[in-house]
């Protein structure tokens, strides 16, 4: 019987880390902060080599080459959108083309995040050789190339965390020509068997498809720093290369430890506590509850400085987590795992 108990009690826990909650429970503008947070940091720095790049922040990092601090805040904006039409709106971060006076516009997109039990989840990511842009009708056209005789052109439909393909072109070199072939798996592959040659003229396609991709209205970075939040802290993977940490802590040194960047932004966060968690209880709404224990107390940590954590993740169940009070004094506690799927680092809020 307890251990009949014990498989209803992970059961019910998996659910609540990996599937969506509901959306009147979620307050997403919070969801997304440390995402944009991260984005701003990256492009407000005088050096942004001195910022630890998060997920989806190549295409940021490209446009913040060419740019001052100051034009880059100019240049990057982000919209909150449900493109999945599932109620979960995504958060979509996209190159400023234009501002008029408040509202800024803008077609190329960096980087799609949503939102899964609370937790943001990379998407896609865009730079300069693999673009993507919004649809009418919600899709997203991908278009990249590896070279001068080499691109695709792709339609996708986001469902949940997964892109479904619905059309792809793409070319390829035969007899010194260049071909177009298309199949609806998106694979870039010519003698794969959904590809069939095609007589569409791959530039004129793109040219018609791109013509139709929708503008964004944005909310430019500038005007998110301008609007002051409250105080964040992001986690993301430390790796070799990265800037000096302000301090380290080794939780745990085993060979299949890993090394976590705690990083503060927009202001200062205090009492931040790193937790071993120990699960207790999972509610009937799929709410977690862990015992907490405190590992060590960092008393302030600066914004734009980072705390390196060096940790051995649980299998399945948080066996980490930290918490720390914010810049207007709320205090939050948030578990840490690494995700299945894709590798990212997870942040989910705990209680």
């Amino acid at each position: 019987m307890k251990r009949l108990t014990a498989l209803f009690t992970l059961a019910a826990l998996a659910i609540s880390l990996l599937c969506p909650a509901l959306a009147e429970d979620i307050d997403y503008e919070a969801v997304y902060a440390p995402i944009l947070a991260s984005a701003a940091d990256l492009v407000s720095r005088e050096n942004p080599d001195d910022h630890i790049l998060g997920n989806g922040e190549t295409g940021i990092r490209e446009i913040r080459g060419g740019l001052s601090a100051e034009e880059a805040l100019w240049n990057v904006g982000y919209v909150l959108r449900d493109i999945s039409d599932d109620g979960i709106p995504e958060l979509i971060v996209a190159q400023v083309e234009h501002t008029e006076v408040m509202n800024s516009f803008g077609k190329r997109i960096l980087a799609v995040y949503t939102c899964i039990g609370g937790t943001p989840r990379l998407i896609l990511e865009g730079w300069g050789r693999n673009c993507y842009y919004l649809l009418p009708d919600g899709s997203i056209l991908n278009r990249g190339s590896s070279g001068a005789a080499y691109s695709c052109l792709g339609v996708f439909r986001l469902n949940g965390t997964e892109l479904e393909c619905l059309d792809f072109f793409f070319t390829d070199v035969e007899d010194s020509q260049i071909i177009t072939y298309h199949n609806q798996e998106g694979i870039w592959d010519p003698i794969h068997p959904g590809s069939e040659r095609v007589e569409d003229d791959f530039w004129r396609l793109s040219e018609i498809m791109e013509a139709d991709t929708e503008l964004l209205e944005l909310t430019n970075l500038y005007f998110y720093l301008d609007k002051s939040p409250a105080s964040v802290l992001s986690g993301q993977w430390y790796t070799t290369g990265d800037p000096e940490p302000a301090d380290t802590v080794i939780v745990s040194d085993t060979e299949y430890s890993s090394k976590i960047a705690l990083c503060a932004y927009n202001g200062a966060v205090t009492n931040l506590q790193l937790l071993s968690l120990e699960l207790e209880d999972v509610a009937e709404d799929g709410t977690a509850r862990f015992k907490q224990e405190i590992l060590e107390t960092i008393p302030t940590l600066e914004p734009g400085k980072f705390l390196v954590v060096q940790l051995e993740f649980g299998c399945t169940i948080p066996n980490f987590g930290f918490r720390y009070t914010d810049s207007t004094g709320v205090t939050r506690a948030f578990s840490l795992m690494q995700s299945g799927m894709d590798g990212s680092v997870l942040m989910s809020e705990i209680k």
